[in-house]
């Protein structure tokens, strides 16, 4: 274990020298030296473990940086085996893994492989959302929002740029769209649970252990599979996940805000224009930065 916290201190500090490299215009010592702690974790870790993928992640990331996207492809789409492996495929570290290796095939005009990942990234970071309102302070939340944002305004970038021809694709992004506004009355629950339980004293206890569910979700998410493996971590979290749902099913019977909170979160287009009365359009105005691949 001491070994392992050397090694990880030596390869943070590997890292944060290829920025500064980087950051000076040493590009050419930025990469060798990226490719050095590459290899450290290969060597010490072995080739599948996380910290690796984090290594060909920034070494790609280097490489896309100065143009060189072919050399940049290999180490994206392993970063993302590795992590898609040991991690699993809800974690945000894939979800960053995806975001990259998406927006590396939009800039090599590869719209039609980065839509899904891109897709499939939304989705985790919705998941994540109340994960990380249920243990995050207000800065951690605030970054994660942001981070959110920049990942939204990429995916509709892309759809702005390619797809906007597309009937479908248009309409999953309404979906999205209308999913992002659910995800602000969610945040917003999360930050009033604690009130909620004054209000409903006689549901406290359920509220109280409802609260503690989504931080053992949010925390094991978050951590990744330990010794015990990838399959029983995700048996784990799917365990805990179905108590917490049917947790919040119960409560929402009770609690008004709540149901409203999971109604939002069921929201799609077709729910909308079933609501909307007869001979009437919802216009949806999304702002956003477009971003240039």
């Amino acid at each position: 274990m001491a070994e392992d916290s050397v090694l990880s201190s030596d390869w943070a500090a590997l890292n944060r020298e290829v920025v500064q490299l980087y950051q000076q215009g040493r590009y050419a010592e930025a990469i060798s030296l990226g490719e050095r702690a590459l290899v450290i974790c290969e060597q010490a870790l072995g080739p599948d473990h996380p910290n690796t993928a984090t290594s060909l992640n920034n070494l790609a990331g280097l490489h896309e940086s100065m143009g060189a996207y072919a050399a940049a492809l290999p180490l994206y789409e392993r970063a993302l085996a590795i992590y898609e492996q040991a991690l699993g495929l809800d974690h945000p570290d894939t979800a960053t893994s995806l975001n990259s290796l998406a927006i590396l095939y939009s800039a090599t005009v590869r719209p039609h492989d980065a839509l899904p990942l891109m897709e499939q990234a939304l989705a985790v970071d919705a998941r994540m959302l109340g994960q990380v309102f249920a243990i995050g302070s207000e800065q951690q939340r605030m970054t994660f929002l942001r981070t959110q944002q920049g990942n939204l305004h990429a995916f509709l970038s892309l759809v702005w740029q390619h797809f906007r021809q597309d009937a479908d694709v248009v309409q999953r992004t309404f979906d999205v769209a209308l999913r992002r506004k659910a995800l602000g009355a969610k945040a917003l629950f999360a930050q009033r649970e604690a009130i909620l339980g004054g209000a409903y004293p006689a549901l406290e206890p359920q509220l109280h252990q409802l609260h503690v569910l989504r931080m053992q979700i949010a925390q094991k998410t978050l951590a990744g599979p330990g010794p015990e493996g990838l399959s029983v971590h995700q048996e784990h979290l799917a365990q805990w996940s179905t108590e917490k749902e049917h947790l919040e099913a119960a409560l929402a019977r009770e609690i008004p805000e709540m149901n409203l909170e999971r109604r939002l979160r069921a929201v799609d287009r077709q729910v909308v224009a079933w609501a909307l009365p007869d001979a009437t359009t919802l216009v949806e105005f999304v702002r956003f930065f477009v971003f240039n691949f």
